[in-house]
């Protein structure tokens, strides 16, 4: 299994966000997870990325506790909200995120082109990611989740925003990235 969840429960005070849930995710699946603001899939991704401490019940990531760094390794993450330096470029901001993940030089340089064309990034030339449209930073956000070749893909809201185009791309490429063997979890209202 790729996520194993037993009866976890994350509360806040007297409020709960996660209430005794329970799932599995199967290696090679996506997993699609609804709801409307406030019913705690945010908090559920941050949970199994190891960001957040359940209150109860148990979490297992790739047969490992989420907190286990070398699990993290084989995660991807794309966030509802991206957050990039405004004065980079696509491919410079990548750069930036391969070099933290330790890439090799040569590596990044491929992975990077990749990924830009993968996204449908590659042909904006040297524009700053501060002129980027919402759409395209998700695109660069979907990318920079790419990076280490992950095994599994959490994808918060992965559509969010995007015009009707945009959203059958990123759709298209999820189902592209499940025939290559990631396991994908995303939320969506």
């Amino acid at each position: 299994m790729s996520i194993e969840i037993s009866r976890l429960v994350k509360q806040y005070g007297q409020q709960k966000a996660v209430d005794e849930l329970s799932f599995s995710v199967k290696k090679n699946e996506i997993v699609g997870f609804l709801g409307p603001n406030g019913a705690g899939k945010s908090t559920l991704m941050k949970l199994i990325l190891g960001h957040l401490y359940p209150s109860s019940g148990t979490l297992e990531v790739l047969g490992k506790s989420p907190r286990d760094i070398q699990t993290k390794q084989h995660i991807g993450y794309l966030p509802e909200r991206t957050s990039f330096y405004t004065n980079l470029t696509a491919p410079e901001t990548l750069f930036f995120f391969a070099d933290l993940l330790g890439m090799e030089k040569s590596d990044a340089n491929l992975r990077v082109s990749q990924l830009l064309k993968m996204v449908g990034l590659d042909g904006i030339g040297r524009r700053l990611v501060g002129e980027f449209s919402h759409g395209m930073r998700k695109r660069l956000g979907l990318a920079q989740s790419l990076l280490n070749d992950p095994d599994l893909l959490l994808l918060d809201e992965p559509t969010a925003g995007m015009d009707p185009v945009g959203c059958r791309e990123i759709k298209d490429l999820i189902l592209t990235l499940k025939k290559r063997g990631k396991t994908i979890l995303m939320t969506t209202h």
